[in-house]
């Protein structure tokens, strides 16, 4: 496809996910390539919780399967999203210098959750779900698909699918 088509598709892309983010209660802290970083800051934590954010990462997934019923965003119907929910403690802000500030999320939820997105492609999964999440989703069901080492000073985790 050409530039245009790419960015086009990207931007339909981005936009219909975050959409899903704000829907579900969350915050959409930056955007990276095609990557979407989200989570529930301060502001939001009294509308989003560990299991909505399990609930919600489907969105993403049940809208790429809608694309593929319309011949005219058969191309955007493509792409996998992949999706990796983690829970716990993190710092978020404005971090940055005199030039520059970029309100950011910092933490080791932040980094697994991203170490568990990038885990769908070994588990072959579409959904990665940490510990903590999983902890603190009491009547969700999940199935356990393997483990991962988010650092290498951390010992290695559970990564669970959600099922249902």
């Amino acid at each position: 496809m050409t530039a245009a088509e790419l960015i086009a598709l990207l931007d339909d892309y981005l936009d219909r996910v975050t959409r899903i983010v704000v829907a579900h209660g969350g915050t959409v802290d930056k955007i990276v390539g095609d990557a979407v970083l989200a989570s529930s800051t301060r502001r939001s934590i009294s509308t989003i919780t560990p299991g909505r954010a399990v609930r919600g990462a489907g969105d993403p997934r049940r809208d790429a399967g809608d694309a593929q019923r319309r011949p005219a965003d058969a191309r955007r119907a493509r792409a996998h999203a992949r999706i990796g929910v983690e829970t716990g403690r993190a710092i978020v802000g404005d971090v940055g210098g005199a030039r520059k500030l970029d309100y950011t999320a910092y933490g080791q939820p932040i980094n697994t959750a991203k170490k568990l997105e990038g885990s769908n492609k070994l588990f072959g999964t579409a959904i990665a779900v940490g510990p903590g999440t999983v902890a603190a989703c009491t009547g969700l069901v999940f199935r356990e698909v393997g483990s991962i080492k988010p650092s290498p000073t951390l010992e290695p985790i559970v990564v669970c699918e959600p099922q249902g």
